[in-house]
C-alpha cells in the first residue's frame, strides 16, 4: 500500500505499486489500472501520477496525467475515459483529499485541473467548488453476466436500436488485435 496510509497525507504512489493498491482496495476497473493510465501517456503527452490519501474510514485514489502548460507551468487530466478521484470506505477522506489535492497543486506549480468523473462510481458529486461540473454526454452500463441475456439487460430504447442495426446488417465481432497490444486487450475484456 502507499506511504500515505496513517499519515493522512496525500502520496504519490509509486507506478509499479498502483494496481497492487487497487486490489486491495477492491477498485481494479480498466480506467484506473496503471496500464491504462500509461497508455493514455502516450497519446495525450503526460507524466502518469498515481495520488492516493489514506484515513481510518476509507480512502481515496486518483490517477491523472501531468501535462507541461506551453508558457510555464502545468496541467492535471485524467487519462481518456473515465477516471477523477475515486472514494472507498464507510467515511473515505474526500473533502481532506480535495485540500490537499489543491496544495499539492500549487506545490506543484499546476495551474488547472481537467477530470473526466466516472459515472459508474458517481464521483462527480464528490467535487467540490472551485471544481466546476458539466454534463457532457451520457454514458450507458451495461451489466455483462455469463450466461446472462444481454439484450435483456438493455434499456427498452436500446435494445431497439440494437435490433434495428442487425436488421440493417450490423455484425458485432471481436478482434483481439495484434500481439503487442495484449495488454491493452485485456483491459477491456476484463
Amino acid at each position: 500500500m502507499s506511504a500515505a496510509v496513517g499519515r493522512r497525507e496525500l502520496a504519490e504512489v509509486e507506478p509499479a505499486a498502483w494496481d497492487e493498491l487497487l486490489g486491495v482496495l477492491e477498485l481494479a476497473d480498466a480506467y484506473l489500472l496503471r496500464e491504462y493510465v500509461e497508455g493514455a501517456a502516450l497519446l495525450d503527452a503526460g507524466r502518469p501520477t498515481f495520488l492516493h490519501l489514506a484515513a481510518p474510514g476509507g480512502h481515496v485514489v486518483f490517477a491523472c496525467l501531468v501535462r507541461e502548460v506551453p508558457g510555464g507551468g502545468f496541467d492535471v487530466t485524467t487519462p481518456y475515459g473515465y477516471g477523477g478521484p475515486v472514494a472507498v470506505g464507510e467515511q473515505p477522506p474526500v473533502e481532506r483529499f480535495y485540500e490537499l489535492y489543491e496544495r499539492w497543486c500549487s506545490d506543484g506549480g499546476i495551474v488547472t485541473s481537467f477530470v473526466r468523473f466516472h459515472p459508474l462510481f458517481a464521483n462527480h458529486h464528490q467535487a467540490p467548488p472551485p471544481f466546476r461540473v458539466e454534463l457532457l454526454a451520457s454514458t450507458i452500463g451495461w451489466r455483462l453476466e455469463a450466461g446472462g441475456d444481454l439484450l435483456a439487460g438493455m434499456h427498452p430504447k436500446h435494445r431497439n436500436v440494437v435490433r434495428k442495426a442487425g436488421a440493417s446488417g450490423a455484425v458485432v465481432t471481436a478482434d483481439a488485435g495484434p500481439g503487442d497490444l495484449a495488454p491493452f486487450v485485456e483491459l477491456y475484456e476484463e
